[in-house]
């Protein structure tokens, strides 16, 4: 099974951004880390104790660098 944490599926990723010209493998991805992003950002503002607090913190961060990586990443193979 691929998932985030895999190899693979990173690889299928790049595969599919690299000769994505039309830009739709990077709006898939682009939506799908918008939506890991609302979900973080709707858990930093619910109640936590500062340990969960600062984990959800980081993983914003993280996330919000992916997609940042995603764009550029498309922009090298892609952009004219």
């Amino acid at each position: 099974m691929k998932t985030a944490a895999t190899p693979e599926y990173v690889e299928g990723w790049q595969e599919r951004l690299t000769t994505d010209k039309q830009g739709s493998a990077l709006r898939e991805l682009r939506d799908y880390l918008a939506g890991r992003q609302a979900e973080l950002r709707r858990l930093l503002d619910a109640e936590a104790n500062p340990e969960e607090y600062a984990l959800r913190q980081k993983l914003l961060a993280a996330v919000e660098a992916a997609d940042s990586a995603a764009l550029v990443f498309w922009e090298k193979y892609n952009k004219d």
